[in-house]
């Protein structure tokens, strides 16, 4: 009792007597027991039913028994003290619960109940919190609060929440907070189709073949990078699109759902659909693309040994694989992939993507060319142009590399051999193993450049060259022309050199005006190339680079003149310089 009753004041009551809270209630009881017991009993000590309960009012000091057991009989009409003090301590409690609804004249004021409705900002449900009544005041109306919400515009209403909710809160006395009135019908979107491929986009293989090591051999039973599939070949699986529903808010207004978005996939050459549309099988033996919503299988043209006299050059729309090496003075053309098994002898290979080569590039005069990127195992002579990465295995000697993204070159292990000579260049980055000879041999490594940009620029100022020498040509003729043929103040040319004169004039305004237009091309592709190597370009070095090298970053050169190890090389736009620092 004493954890939950505490101590009062005194208050005044009846005709201004003051006693305390509990003394009115338990000081008849306790004389009352003290007579109950008899003269000889021992003192029985005023209470305080919210003070500290004695001991000796529940027991008896001297036996310990309850207090009571050893009374008269005619106590036991009379009730024990216990229970006396309980019944008071229980009225006691009952009128505090009270004293803040009692007016100053005694009487209790009425509160009626309430509720509150909030509404999401979906409009698709409203929420009720709902207030009892005290003091006698007005229930809940559940009809009530339905005409509320109907004024409000609100139709969809949730019957059977919003009664228990009423329910509860008019027979429990308790806040019913966050009650369902009312709940629309959400709408269901609709889902997109979905393309699952079931080739590489990429259209190549993991590597199969150990290419860390110069001296490994090529497995001709492997099936290469270049990733190919057989006539029926399941290449996509496509689940159809799913249309939405329309909901309804809670003021009954319909919300709308978009169609799906149809599906852009198209068939091209060498694949065929379901009768239901949803898979795609090759029709012929070929390499499987993807090409933005083009699904097709381009064929692949398999040279099963050398490229040479007897096969010819080899020219194709698709992929070619060469599963021996390219002799010298022949050609491979492809329209998207090359992959060739052994070596490239000073021959040429030209791809629309991307070139494999398992073995290296030999000869001075070997040309290779790929508007994606070049996989090589090493490279002696030549030249090597790709619109994206250049990655070799072992090493560049005496090559020229240039790539539209970056030059890795991993080198051997525990071998510093890296680019040995030559010139690499790249747009973005350079990270080789190594660079140089102990020799000083001539080595340059250039970022910052935009090789296909630049060759542009440099035909086209080779072109406006040709047009200013010959502008200035024709120019020169017509003033001797002129000079020759005044008569009287007048140009009178003859019919013959008339005819000509005029077709000069054409030649020369021809000339004119394709000047023009090749300076305004240069000037785009001046700053086009300005824009693409702005705060780009760094190299890195990961063992030696020795003497001789020379770094060049954005058309700034640095040689080198110690051997370094474990260097790399960035742009300082601030100081228009080349700083040095670690490998990483």
């Amino acid at each position: 009792m004493n954890d939950v009753l505490q101590p009062r004041n005194k208050e005044t009551y009846g005709d201004g007597e003051t006693t305390d809270d509990a003394g009115m209630f338990a000081e008849q009881p306790a004389k009352q027991a003290q007579t109950d017991a008899g003269e000889g009993a021992p003192d029985s000590p005023t209470f305080d039913m919210f003070s500290e309960t004695p001991a000796d009012l529940l027991f008896d000091r001297a036996s310990g028994t309850p207090a009571g057991e050893n009374a008269p009989d005619a106590g036991e009409s009379e009730k024990s003290r216990a229970e006396l003090f309980l019944e008071a301590g229980i009225d006691k409690l009952l009128s505090e619960m009270d004293v803040a609804a009692v007016e100053s004249d005694g009487t209790v004021e009425p509160v009626d109940a309430t509720f509150d409705v909030q509404v999401s900002k979906d409009r698709l449900k409203a929420l009720v919190d709902l207030y009892p009544a005290s003091g006698g005041g007005k229930t809940l109306d559940y009809a009530a609060i339905c005409d509320h919400l109907l004024e409000m515009g609100i139709k969809e209403i949730a019957e059977e929440s919003l009664s228990e909710g009423v329910h509860l809160c008019n027979t429990t006395g308790e806040i019913q907070r966050r009650v369902v009135a009312a709940e629309g019908i959400p709408p269901q979107f609709p889902r997109e189709a979905r393309l699952e491929i079931l080739f590489p986009l990429e259209g190549r293989r993991p590597p199969r073949m150990d290419m860390e090591h110069a001296e490994a051999k090529v497995d001709y039973r492997d099936k290469g990078e270049i990733f190919s599939v057989e006539t029926g070949e399941l290449l996509a699986i496509l689940e159809p699109a799913i249309p939405g529903e329309p909901g309804r808010d809670i003021f009954g207004n319909v919300i709308e759902v978009p169609d799906p978005p149809k599906s852009l996939l198209t068939m091209g050459d060498g694949v065929a659909a379901s009768e239901d549309g949803k898979l795609f099988t090759a029709t012929t033996t070929g390499q499987p693309m993807f090409l933005g919503n083009r699904l097709l299988v381009q064929p692949v043209v398999v040279v099963r040994g050398d490229v040479d006299l007897s096969v010819g050059n080899v020219l194709f729309d698709g992929s070619i694989i060469v599963r021996g090496n390219v002799r010298e003075g022949f050609l491979v053309s492809a329209g998207v992939d090359v992959e060739v098994f052994g070596n490239v002898e000073s021959a040429s290979i030209k791809a629309g993507r991307d070139v494999y080569i398992h073995g290296g590039i030999l000869g001075e005069t070997s040309d290779i060319d790929a508007g994606g990127k070049v996989t090589m195992r090493f490279m002696e002579g030549g030249i090597v142009a790709a619109d994206e990465e250049v990655i070799a295995k072992s090493h560049l000697m005496h090559a020229r590399v240039h790539s539209g993204k970056s030059v890795i070159l991993e080198g051997r292990r525990g071998s510093d051999k890296g680019v040995l000579g030559g010139s690499v260049v790249a747009l973005e980055r350079i990270d080789v193993a190594a660079a140089g000879t102990p020799m000083g041999t001539r080595t340059l490594l250039a970022t910052g450049i935009d090789f296909r940009t630049r060759a542009r620029i440099e035909a086209l100022e080779a072109r406006i060259r040709d047009l200013q020498e010959m502008a200035a040509k024709i120019s020169e003729v017509m003033k001797r022309s002129v000079t020759r043929f005044v008569k009287d103040g007048r140009i009178v040319l003859p019919p013959d050199i008339q005819a000509k004169m005029e077709l000069l004039i054409q030649h020369y305004n021809a000339s004119i005006r394709e000047l023009h237009h090749l300076q305004e091309e240069r000037t785009a592709l001046r700053n086009s190339m300005e824009q693409k190597i702005r705060g780009g370009g760094y190299i890195k070095v990961k063992q030696k680079l020795y003497p001789g090298v020379v770094v060049e970053i954005r058309g700034v050169r640095r040689e080198i003149k110690d051997e370094l190890r474990f260097v790399s090389f960035r742009f300082d736009s601030d100081t228009g310089s080349i700083t040095m620092g670690s490998y990483r």
